[in-house]
């Protein structure tokens, strides 16, 4: 996925639920089971933001009825420090 937000000086990101983003991906598709069908819960194989990245495999849940992704606190807390100094950054 290209990574042109803060060349452009713009904030913002986004998931494509039920379809295919050919602008913004890759030609390779990778599927990933759910692990609880119940929950849209998941194997979270490692995340990156900024400088922070974790490779742990996490359990995490995405609602695609919301904005909701959950994951361990850990690493949610470091996701959203990354994104507070980037933001600190761009103002």
């Amino acid at each position: 996925m290209a990574h042109a937000g803060a060349t452009i000086k713009r904030t913002g990101g986004w998931f494509t639920y039920g379809g295919l983003d050919s602008d913004n991906c890759g030609d390779i598709i990778a599927w990933e089971p759910l692990s609880k069908v119940a929950f849209w819960e998941f194997k979270l194989r490692g995340v990156k933001v900024g400088d922070y990245e974790n490779e742990d495999v996490v359990d995490a849940i995405s609602d695609t009825g919301t904005s909701l992704i959950s994951a361990p606190v850990a690493v949610v807390e470091n996701v959203c420090i990354t994104f507070i100094t980037f933001m600190q950054i761009l103002n």
